[in-house]
């Protein structure tokens, strides 16, 4: 009876494990897809950027009319702002000036260890016909284990 037990109490939490790695994709996804869309309408700006780099102070361009350039700045920051201060414990240690309420911005990031990272090739056959590899990471709770999703976008 007790290894019985003990056998079903192992099933629940590797289900446990494998519905936060679903969540924790899902936003991955869903955080792909929000920069995507802002490259999207903002085409001929390079929204390039390497997964470690820190958010950068910003105009908020929803107060203030922004230049194109300035409006990639604003989207990068609040992606990577909603992407990267959590630990894997949930705990908020990483506090980044460009995502505090005093910036305008006021947002957590939601993935353990978050990273995410845009990298721009620039294609020759049409003006703004360019191509970026959006990835987002992060680091499983409990474990060592990284897992990201990419996503491709072409811009015309």
């Amino acid at each position: 009876m007790a290894v019985g037990v003990l056998g079903a109490t192992g099933l629940q939490l590797r289900g446990l494990d494998a519905s936060r790695d679903a969540l924790m994709r899902s936003e991955a996804t869903q955080l792909a897809s929000d920069i995507a869309n802002r490259i999207q309408v903002n085409p001929g700006i390079d929204y390039s950027v390497t997964p470690t780099t820190a958010p950068a102070a910003a105009n908020d361009c929803t107060v203030d009319n922004c230049t194109p350039a300035q409006m990639s700045a604003y989207d990068i920051a609040q992606w990577k702002c909603a992407i990267n201060s959590l630990d894997t414990t949930g705990a908020s240690p990483v506090t980044y000036p460009a995502c505090s309420a005093a910036s305008g911005l006021d947002i957590n990031g939601s993935l353990p260890r978050g990273q995410g990272g845009i990298t721009r090739d620039v294609k020759t056959i049409l003006v703004d016909d360019d191509e970026y590899t959006i990835t987002v990471s992060w680091q499983a709770p409990k474990s060592n284990t990284t897992s990201s999703v990419s996503l491709i976008i072409g811009t015309i």
